[in-house]
């Protein structure tokens, strides 16, 4: 994970995303802006970093594009979902661990209810950009023991 400092940075790092995203779509900043419903300025600050995406902006992309939320904001997995509205890490196996089966479950309501899908990412976005640090430590201290857990089996 890309650790950002403070806000601003998240901000910029988030518009340059934005901005991987749209070429990766060869479409102007004018059509991606229609395509979300937002004005062509507003994409343009958000870009920028002068402005940081809502929960709203996070969604209609993720809707409109099939982007990957979490890649927008903290560049982890791809950049795209697959058409099924999930990334292939989401789906591998037992990837989740114990929680698997409720994961499982949870995700078959974001791929069926809209409703669900707008709840949902409206909560991850808010929780994600609240917790940036919180989240990136307890990363760090997962990776560690997965780390460990390979040494020690050697």
């Amino acid at each position: 994970m890309k650790q950002e400092n403070g806000n601003e940075n998240n901000a910029v790092e988030v518009g340059r995303r934005l901005k991987d995203i749209r070429r990766a779509l060869g479409i102007s900043q004018k059509d991606f802006a229609a395509r979300i419903d937002v004005t062509g300025s507003l994409l343009s600050e958000i870009e920028a970093g002068k402005v940081k995406a809502g929960y709203h902006f996070l969604i209609a992309i993720a809707r409109e594009f099939r982007v990957n939320p979490t890649w927008v904001l903290l560049e982890e997995g791809e950049m795209f979902l697959s058409k099924d509205g999930l990334s292939a890490a989401a789906v591998n196996g037992n990837e989740f661990g114990d929680q698997t089966a409720r994961v499982k479950e949870m995700l078959w309501y974001l791929k069926h209810s809209p409703l669900v899908q707008s709840t949902v990412l409206g909560f991850i976005g808010k929780f994600l950009l609240e917790n940036e640090q919180s989240i990136g430590k307890d990363i760090e201290k997962n990776e560690t023991r997965k780390v460990e857990k390979v040494e020690n089996n050697k």
